[in-house]
């Protein structure tokens, strides 16, 4: 976790090395993701990059594979 000012952050940042592999989505449906999930367009931008691991962001990369189309990049 990264720290700032003494706080742990909320967010667990995941190291460079052991970062997960990015999902690929179709132009527009990250919106239509976010929408789904009630969370901002960001948040669904980080969690597909794979730049954060949580319990939420692992609902939104499992959503994007199922419903959406998304394709992982290897």
């Amino acid at each position: 976790m990264k720290k700032s000012n003494g706080k742990t952050n909320i967010i667990n940042i995941i190291d460079k090395k052991k970062k997960m592999e990015k999902i690929l989505v179709e132009y527009g449906k990250i919106k239509k993701i976010a929408s789904d999930c009630g969370v901002s367009v960001p948040t669904v931008r980080y969690a597909l990059r794979g730049a954060i691991d949580t319990d939420l962001s692992r609902m939104i990369r499992n959503k994007a594979v199922k419903f959406f189309g998304g394709v992982i990049k290897k």
